[in-house]
């Protein structure tokens, strides 16, 4: 439903600025707006409870496919997380 809705929201997501060294990234830029949108729409009170929640059963796989940086990305050495 979302790429549905909303297909172009990582070509929205991927060229805001990003300051950080892209070299030593292990995040997309579409992978760290993502948390914020759902951190804010899933209303988890603290981003804790929302890394612990995020970090169960298939999670991060569904979040990395939702941004475009799937499970294999070698960042992620095989076990992409979704915490930050």
């Amino acid at each position: 439903m979302v790429r549905g809705c909303f297909a172009p929201l990582n070509d929205w997501f991927n060229p805001l600025p990003d300051p950080r060294r892209q070299s030593r990234c292990r995040y997309t830029a579409s992978h760290l707006w993502w948390l914020g949108t759902l951190l804010f729409l899933g209303r988890a009170g603290s981003r804790n409870a929302f890394d612990q929640t995020l970090n169960t059963g298939a999670a991060p796989w569904n979040l990395g496919e939702l941004c475009g940086q799937a499970a294999s990305d070698p960042r992620f050495a095989g076990q992409p997380t979704a915490t930050l």
